[in-house]
């Protein structure tokens, strides 16, 4: 049977999703060596600071290779040393003749250079073969590179009238089972989440990944900007008493009590405070997003309520979103995730099926 180009990158695809949420702020990345129909070597960039994914490859090779191998990667090779040395020059020493690359290097500085360096050393290189899957892949990292800001990330589970609960106030479940174990992979993901002190009261989440029976927990933020938490019993919250405690950071602006912020860094809570005023609303979010990121966070997945969604889409500060709508209904008088004039836009995105679920998941 012959394969083509498409069918050993959808392998190195499927290597490069085994690093899932461990190679932050790297990429994913997979590749496959190919010789005379038949993969011989391959391997994905485990985790940061790990052997890149080609060079992994390349040294899992078992016997010489000829003329016509091919190497399949996720994403353009690197062409500067870094810390673990150039892949061109890993690929040009191997002897493999032919390169075939899924997506560039988003990096301006690093675009294309790969394809400069194989064409100058006689070495076939085709690009952009499933340049979509790939980029998709590496959402964050994109971002990060592109922006030098953490990405944004809107999550929310709705009814499919766009009910957030049945009540106001009040948990309800909304999503399938297999709704909710892509989500604790896309926790797995990023590397934060982030609700409001509303949904904080009324469903008292833990924030953890939970999958594979491990529970992790990278960052937690509560965003309550009027500070709500220093006036309750903290002991009520897992975020404040679970063994992640420490993770859990209350984010505020200039317009927070400084009374209630002493209150809660007496009671050994995190505040993040963010140089914006109540009503800049667009300049909190980019301030935090740039803070972030300068905290070596690069993702924050933010799980809502409706006030905090509505505000980053109003403001067009989410960067991407993930929405998980079931088939239920609710009455039209439930709460509802957001303005019927983004709820279109939301149906328009790429979706995939989970259970009885439709996630629909895309840039904003």
């Amino acid at each position: 049977m012959i394969f083509d180009d498409k069918y050993y990158m959808s392998k190195a695809l499927e290597l490069a999703k085994k690093a899932w949420g461990k190679t932050v702020p790297n990429p994913m990345v997979g590749a496959v060596i190919v010789d005379n129909g038949k993969i011989v070597a391959q391997a994905y960039h485990k985790k940061d600071g790990d052997m890149h994914a080609e060079k992994s490859a390349i040294k899992n090779l078992k016997k010489p290779l000829s003329k016509n191998a091919t190497i399949y990667v996720t994403l353009e090779p690197c062409s500067t040393k870094g810390r673990t040395g150039a892949c061109t020059e890993a690929i040009l020493k191997s002897g493999i003749r032919n390169v075939v690359i899924g997506a560039l290097d988003p990096n301006p500085l690093h675009n294309g250079a790969s394809l400069s360096f194989f064409k100058k050393h006689k070495i076939y290189v085709k690009h952009s073969v499933l340049k979509k899957e790939c980029e998709d892949l590496n959402f964050i990292f994109n971002h990060n590179i592109k922006n030098k800001s953490a990405i944004l990330i809107a999550k929310f589970a709705t009814s499919k009238n766009f009910k957030i609960s049945k009540k106001l106030g009040v948990p309800t479940k909304i999503s399938s089972k297999e709704s909710s174990t892509h989500l604790h992979e896309l926790r797995n993901l990023t590397n934060a989440i982030g609700v409001g002190s509303n949904t904080l009261f009324s469903d008292n989440p833990k924030l953890t990944a939970r999958a594979n029976n491990k529970e992790n927990c990278k960052m937690r933020l509560i965003f309550d900007r009027g500070l709500r938490t220093a006036d309750c019993d903290l002991k009520k919250f897992n975020v404040f008493t679970d063994k992640f405690k420490s993770k859990t950071f209350v984010v505020c602006d200039l317009n927070s009590s400084k009374e209630k912020i002493n209150l809660l860094k007496n009671q050994k809570v995190k505040i993040l405070q963010i140089a914006s005023k109540r009503n800049q609303e667009k300049l909190f979010w980019k301030l935090l997003s740039k803070k972030l990121f300068e905290m070596k966070i690069y993702s924050l997945l933010i799980e809502g309520g409706s006030e905090i969604l509505k505000s980053l889409f109003e403001t067009k500060s989410a960067n991407y979103f993930f929405a998980y709508v079931s088939e239920k209904v609710f009455a039209d008088s439930a709460p509802t995730a957001l303005p019927e004039k983004f709820q279109k836009h939301i149906l328009s995105a790429p979706s995939i099926k989970l259970g009885k679920d439709m996630l629909y998941f895309s840039q904003c």
